[in-house]
């Protein structure tokens, strides 16, 4: 479905250079408010390198990352990812803008101008973490690039979508009754594809039953979807 007002080009243009992408880099192609139409299409399917575990050094690594709103929507981002094991990593977001003319290995391993420390707490039922950071400050004209860890233990650099070119009008999808199965991934790369603003996710999500691992699973199915796209 096509949004019923002109699409911001200076969000198309922003990202021109990163077609193409890089294999450590996570480009899903969401600039706020598109429907297909940003350069060189949306990928059908995210590849996604953070299965948490431990560093050789038995230090924990992120993973289920998904990101939410819990403040302004157009200034701030809430990223919330776990970790194994009952020793906290460090809670910290670290994040920026993608400007104009940014370059793939710019958006992946130029430093970051932002740095937020979160709060963490004994993940119920289960021996992990969960952690929360919020990235405030954020320019709502431009996506943003982040990763969430401790020095050492980053996840794997994203990007947010920038917010609507106009707080009154965007894009949802709505969906739900997930489980951890292969149609429900047809469905999260179907979303990808849609390029929503945010998402409303009904109940019955991972059928999990109270068995936290299946949680554990059914986050980690669809974190391709969720780390970038703000998830309610």
């Amino acid at each position: 479905m096509k949004p019923p007002f002109p699409i911001s080009l200076r969000r198309r243009q922003l990202l021109r250079s990163v077609v193409g992408g890089s294999a450590a880099l996570t480009l899903p192609w969401m600039a706020g408010c598109g429907s297909g139409d940003a350069p060189g299409g949306a990928p059908s399917v995210i590849v996604d390198g953070d299965t948490g575990g431990q560093t050789p050094d038995g230090r924990a690594l992120p993973r289920g990352l998904h990101v939410s709103f819990s403040d302004d929507p157009r200034t701030t981002r809430t990223l919330t990812w776990f970790t194994d094991g009952r020793d906290d990593p460090g809670t910290v977001i670290e994040y920026g803008p993608i400007t104009p003319g940014m370059s793939a290995s710019a958006i992946a391993n130029a430093p970051f101008p932002a740095r937020a420390t979160g709060s963490v707490q004994q993940t119920f039922g289960v021996d992990s973490l969960t952690h929360r950071a919020v990235a405030t400050g954020l320019d709502p004209q431009f996506p943003v690039r982040y990763r969430v860890g401790a020095d050492g233990d980053w996840s794997t650099v994203r990007t947010l979508q920038a917010a609507p070119a106009e707080s009154d009008r965007f894009r949802f999808c709505h969906f739900g009754d997930s489980g951890v199965t292969g149609p429900a991934t047809w469905v999260r790369d179907g979303v990808i594809g849609m390029q929503p603003d945010f998402l409303i996710v009904a109940g019955d999500l991972s059928y999990a039953d109270g068995t936290q691992p299946i949680w554990d699973e059914w986050f980690q199915q669809m974190q391709p979807l969720f780390a970038h796209t703000p998830m309610m």
